[in-house]
């Protein structure tokens, strides 16, 4: 989902929600939602890497390659990759 998108979503829910206190959807989604971090997801990687052992190298070789997939490929892709998988 591309961010035009999602602000667009909440934007609609906006029009027909509000909370006890007044609070608007996007107000609420503002405080409790998270942008996508490729950086965070580096992090999640060599956690859990780090955690079953993986030597340095590897690590290292990994997070390059992992690099290199968010440069050549769509979250959208990525997903659906993941969903695919035998890792699901």
């Amino acid at each position: 989902m591309k961010i035009r998108e999602y602000l667009e979503s909440q934007r609609r829910l906006d029009r027909l929600f509000t909370n006890a206190e007044g609070a608007t959807f996007e107000q609420m989604a503002m405080e409790s939602k998270s942008i996508w971090d490729n950086d965070a997801c580096r992090g999640y990687a060599i956690l859990a890497m780090q955690q079953v052992g993986l030597n340095d190298e590897t690590i290292a070789d990994v997070v390059h390659a992992l690099r290199d997939a968010f440069s050549i490929c769509t979250e959208e892709e990525a997903e659906k990759c993941y969903l695919d998988s035998k890792f699901y």
